[in-house]
């Protein structure tokens, strides 16, 4: 299972940093006619009843000047009473920005995956599980410069099929908030 969720982790990282290239010009610093951006996102979440935090990057391509699709994904490991979790999950990413040329503006997205659970237990027990995961995040963005955005969020982790596993779907399933850096080529008039 530490595989697959190394495996989303590089498929994430290659995902992201591919549409940050397919949006910007990297080495000129101008900016193509498309549409996207990448970025990275660090969450305060509970898993397994210990606090932790979540990292995660996302990815996603405008189709309108106001909703995008992409992708995200994320990781996040927690120690409780001598256990062990590390979860990693990813998904579909869609979103709606309200009123993208304000400077400060809102943002809701919501992303529809799947994902991994891996519990080591201190009496040496080692579980396994695969996850389905929603996760519906409100997020108002600050406008930093034209290529860069700040978002402040919050979320709620929804997990179900946590059969394997000692700590159930509630206990995984958690409230989240943090901060986004979001880097691209947004619509806007500003």
């Amino acid at each position: 299972m530490k595989s697959i969720i190394v495996n989303i982790r590089s498929f994430m990282f290659l995902f992201i940093a591919s549409q940050f290239i397919s949006t910007t010009d990297v080495f000129s610093q101008k900016f193509s006619n498309e549409q996207g951006f990448g970025g990275a996102v660090f969450n305060w979440s509970q898993l397994a009843k210990g606090s932790s935090v979540e990292a995660g990057g996302l990815g996603a391509k405008f189709l309108t000047k106001q909703f995008y699709l992409g992708g995200a994904g994320y990781g996040i490991e927690s120690r409780k009473n001598g256990n062990e979790y590390d979860l990693g999950y990813g998904g579909i990413l869609g979103g709606y920005v309200f009123n993208p040329n304000q400077k400060i503006h809102f943002n809701m997205a919501m992303l529809v995956g799947f994902g991994g659970i891996t519990e080591r237990l201190e009496t040496g027990t080692k579980n396994n599980d695969f996850l389905t995961i929603v996760k519906p995040t409100a997020e108002v963005d600050f406008k930093i410069a034209k290529w860069f955005k700040i978002g402040a969020r919050v979320g709620y982790r929804k997990v179900w099929g946590s059969d394997e596993v000692t700590v159930g779907n509630s206990n995984l399933s958690s409230f989240t908030s943090g901060i986004a850096l979001k880097f691209g080529n947004f619509y806007s008039s500003n």
